[in-house]
């Protein structure tokens, strides 16, 4: 027996839902830290959550450059990264 499908819809459960905004937010950081890694790539991941909370990763320092023409309203000052509380290192 193999895993099964999950079937993609909205969960309703807003409790639920933040667990899994959770989980699936640490796996994606992880993958695109090993792809960065493995093949050595640069990846650069934003994304917000339900809140409009902005969620960021980057191999590179040089990424405000990339945040001020994919985010032209963000103030960079104001952003939080987040892949340093990841522990990647």
């Amino acid at each position: 027996m193999g895993k099964r499908r999950v079937q993609l819809k909205r969960i309703e459960n807003k409790i639920s839902r933040q667990v899994t905004f959770s989980k699936r937010r640490s796996g994606l950081l992880k993958k695109a830290h090993e792809i960065s890694v493995l093949c050595d790539a640069e990846v650069a991941l934003n994304f917000f959550s339900a809140k409009g909370k902005l969620f960021e990763y980057s191999t590179d320092s040089r990424d405000d450059r990339l945040m001020k023409i994919t985010l032209p309203r963000t103030n960079i000052e104001e952003r939080e990264t987040r892949a340093d509380n990841f522990g990647f290192e």
